[in-house]
């Protein structure tokens, strides 16, 4: 709905700027003829989902709460894993903190664990590190699982709510069309900066019958590619 609404603009402000292009940008204007805007859902998708594609903290009542709770469990785990780290580093093979099974572990050497009391969430392939879960994050790691699982519900239920809209039959044929024209676009604008690398020019034909036909300048593109010396697959 962006891509469409955007491009619609810009092909406008083409056809202001560059009278003498009114048939071209006419011809791409017609792919978005008789489009609905669908503003009311656009909104509602842009208060729900921010730029990068994530729910956003408003998108639904105690989000951002819950959010935060997991942003401070965090913290607090790391800082006592921090703390552990700290006391009995020689007993790791790494001070790095790691996940495993959806909790906060630390990487222990198998021949130090009785030095780390905790749950082995994982072992290395080579069965000489061991991922344990120290018994004083125990709690902890529960409890941020419990917040997170709430979160993912909280996010289901959201994206749940916008797909239902977004699957309307009409809407989803409509925004299915919508879809085609960007794409139509899209190949349209790419066909342009390729021909304009290469320097090329639309073929207008005369009376072929009378004239007969000659295209004395026609050249494959990859041949020009060759005759340049460049690679026809690398980015312009």
């Amino acid at each position: 709905l962006a891509a469409a609404s955007a491009a619609v603009r810009q092909l406008r402000d083409v056809q202001a700027e560059l009278p003498g292009s009114g048939q071209q940008v006419h011809a791409l204007l017609a792919l978005f003829h008789g489009m609905p805007v669908h503003a009311e859902l656009r909104r509602a998708i842009d208060e729900a989902i921010d730029d990068a594609g994530e729910v956003r903290d408003s998108a639904a009542t105690q989000l951002s709460e819950l959010r935060g709770a997991i942003r401070q469990m965090g913290a607090a785990i790391r800082r006592e894993l921090t703390t552990i780290i700290q006391r009995k580093g020689d007993a790791l093979a790494s001070r790095t903190i790691n996940r495993r099974a959806e909790r906060l572990v630390l990487q222990v050497v198998a021949k130090q664990r009785h030095r780390v009391p905790g749950v082995v969430r994982d072992v290395s392939g080579s069965g000489q590190t061991l991922f344990v879960e120290p018994k004083e994050v125990e709690a902890s790691n529960t409890k941020l699982r419990q917040l997170v699982k709430r979160e993912e519900a909280l996010v289901q239920t959201v994206l749940k709510r916008l797909s239902l809209r977004v699957g309307e039959p009409k809407t989803a044929d409509e925004l299915r069309l919508l879809s085609q024209s960007i794409t139509a676009l899209d190949l349209a604008a790419a066909r342009a900066r390729y021909a304009a690398k290469l320097g090329a020019r639309p073929v207008v034909f005369g009376d072929v019958k009378r004239d007969g036909l000659a295209l004395p300048q026609l050249y494959h593109p990859l041949l020009l590619w060759r005759a340049a010396g460049a690679d026809p697959n690398a980015s312009a």
